[in-house]
């Protein structure tokens, strides 16, 4: 048996123990023995299993520099191999340090392959993210992209993992604003429904439900910056605050319309008992009340019935001047309670104003006792003193007084153009044509001259100092019976207070040519 093992251990290379083993049991033949078989020397089969391993080695590092590592492996297992079973150290040491390059190369690579396989896959993944995002879906957007930045986390994977985080900033600040912008879709639908709902508080007039609610829609849509919304539940807070103004509006001026309609009442009791000029004080307050507070209807019926008491005034002075002038021809004496009989006038406050009118005017020649209220007539002068003669009328001078910001409106230089082409009427002056000095000078100069004053009433007579100058010196002479006065106007309530009772011209714009007629014939009564 020893013998076996050191003919196997000294067997030549390539030789099986198998082969010893049978030559060892089994004797060689004759003719076997007779041949001549040529020894190979053991450093010989060494010699060429070193050439074939440093072969197989070369093949290995050209395996390597392809990249295939795992035949590369495979070949150096081999040659680790074959050389343990020859005990080649030198070769052994070195598939052992191939080995472990080979091992990390191998790695290496597939490292680099999982690694490209991932960054694929999540590119793949960025694009679907975009594909979400494009179709405003967030939330998958986000999900997928806080998968990927754990993957690319996982992996080291730093460029992935900065565009992740910088997309998941961006999805988060899209996912807000569409989150922000549903919520004011949805705020300005429910806004939209409330402002439906204030239309219908407005149509019956529940104006401070609807104000309450549109506070609060106008709140809630300056949070939500809801620009057409807020600005239209500010004009509908305007209008509702418009429309409250109104009814309120509404029911002071019925209150007060009951009022006056009341004092209208009263009024008219007045007017049935003559005291017109009670009458006309109430009627003028009350006209004033009315307008201030644009009672229109009633305005009109309280114009109306000035214009009435002021023709039955004119009318009632006249019944006054007549009673009086009447039994002044018959009687010396005339008791001031006979008068209002007669002429059937109650208002004894008028009856004693015609009375002095008349006595100043020299209508009558007579002198009023206010202690016994009667007229005392002087017998030689019982008949009424006209002003003019007849033959008198053709030297009649008239003065037009006006502001001079209406001579135009008025056509004042032509007024004068027409009324001097009548023969009764000798010259008409005026300031602008007329006026040599300054104007107190020429008022007192003209004045003195004048036979009939003319007063054209507006509002810019009324805001004029030289025009109220004028007329109450004229007014003053009037009472004298030195000149008549006739006011012209086109609004009655320009003409002042003290002049209502005296007859009066309309001035008419559109009939010029009759309104000169009429003032003619007024000047000439």
């Amino acid at each position: 048996m020893e013998e076996a093992l050191i003919k196997e251990e000294e067997a030549p290379i390539g030789i099986s123990k198998a082969a010893i083993t049978e030559e060892v049991i089994a004797p060689r033949t004759e003719r076997e023995v007779n041949e001549v078989v040529p020894v190979v020397t053991k450093e010989e089969e060494l010699q060429k299993i070193k050439k074939e391993l440093s072969q197989d080695m070369s093949k290995v590092e050209d395996l390597i520099n392809n990249n295939e590592y795992s035949l590369a492996l495979e070949k150096l297992n081999n040659i680790k191999d074959i050389a343990t079973s020859h005990n080649l150290k030198n070769f052994m040491s070195k598939t052992e340090e191939k080995i472990e390059e080979c091992k990390i190369l191998e790695f290496k690579k597939r490292k680099e392959e999982e690694e490209k396989r991932i960054k694929k896959e999540l590119s793949q993944d960025m694009s679907k993210v975009e594909d979400l995002i494009n179709n405003n879906e967030y939330s998958l957007a986000l999900e997928k992209l806080n998968n990927i930045k754990d993957i690319a986390t996982s992996h080291n994977l730093k460029n992935f993992m900065s565009k992740t985080e910088e997309k998941i900033e961006e999805c988060k600040i899209l996912e807000f604003k569409k989150r922000k912008e549903e919520e004011e879709k949805r705020i300005k639908k429910e806004l939209q429904l409330k402002m439906a709902e204030i239309d219908s508080l407005i149509k019956e007039k529940k104006l401070k439900g609807a104000i309450k609610i549109l506070n609060k829609i106008k709140k809630k849509a300056k949070d939500y910056n809801l620009i057409e919304l807020l600005k239209e539940t500010k004009t509908k807070i305007f209008q509702c605050k418009e429309l409250e103004l109104e009814i309120k509006r509404e029911k002071a001026q019925s209150r007060i319309k009951i009022k006056l309609e009341k004092r209208l009442s009263n009024i008219e009791k007045l007017i049935e008992d003559y005291e017109l000029n009670k009458a006309l004080e109430n009627l003028i307050e009350i006209k004033q009340i009315a307008k201030t507070n644009e009672i229109i209807d009633l305005l009109k019926i309280i114009k109306d019935r000035i214009n009435y008491c002021k023709s039955l005034e004119i009318d009632t002075i006249n019944r006054i001047k007549n009673t009086i002038l009447d039994y002044g021809m018959k009687l010396a004496r005339l008791e001031l309670v006979d008068i209002s009989e007669k002429s059937g006038i109650k208002d004894e406050h008028l009856i004693e104003n015609v009375i002095l009118e008349m006595i100043k005017s020299k209508e009558i020649n007579a002198e009023y006792f206010s202690s016994s209220k009667a007229i005392a007539f002087y017998q030689q002068e019982k008949k009424v003193v006209p002003l003019s003669k007849p033959e008198e009328l053709k030297q009649l001078r008239v003065f037009l007084s006006y502001a001079t910001l209406d001579a135009e409106y008025f056509q004042i230089s032509d007024i004068v153009k027409g009324l001097e082409i009548y023969p009764e009427i000798k010259k008409v002056s005026y300031w602008e044509a007329d006026s040599k000095q300054n104007i107190v000078e020429f008022m007192e100069d003209t004045l003195k001259n004048t036979d009939v004053f003319v007063l054209f009433c507006s509002k810019n007579a009324s805001a004029s100092k030289a025009v109220k100058d004028e007329w109450q010196a004229a007014f003053q002479m009037r009472k004298k019976g030195l000149l008549k006065m006739v006011p012209v106007y086109e609004d009655e309530e320009n003409i002042p207070v003290l002049l209502w009772q005296l007859l009066n011209v309309q001035f008419t714009k559109d009939n010029f040519e009759g309104f000169i007629q009429k003032l003619y014939e007024e000047i000439l009564r």
